[in-house]
């Protein structure tokens, strides 16, 4: 049986802000959550990734476009930005 997952992804997408100290906007086109490796990860913006940065914390990774704009955020550890 499977069991759905209720998240608040403006305060997860907040908190990376805070954290990041960027700012992210609040339209989502998709979000995805991997039960097996708790990875979520959010789609922002239809664009194609040109490269991807992971900070050294490695909680998250920001993948951007051409334009150097953040397209996709995953979250590596989601239990960090929730509880």
């Amino acid at each position: 049986m499977k069991e759905n997952l209720c998240l608040d992804l403006g305060d997860i997408l907040s908190r990376i802000e805070e954290r990041y100290f960027i700012s992210l906007p609040r339209t989502i086109v998709k979000a995805k959550y991997n039960r097996n490796s708790g990875l979520l990860t959010i789609c922002i913006r239809l664009r194609k990734i040109v490269y991807s940065d992971l900070p050294a914390d490695g909680l998250v990774s920001f993948h951007y476009d051409k334009n150097n704009v953040i397209v996709k955020v995953k979250i590596l550890n989601l239990e960090l930005f929730t509880t």
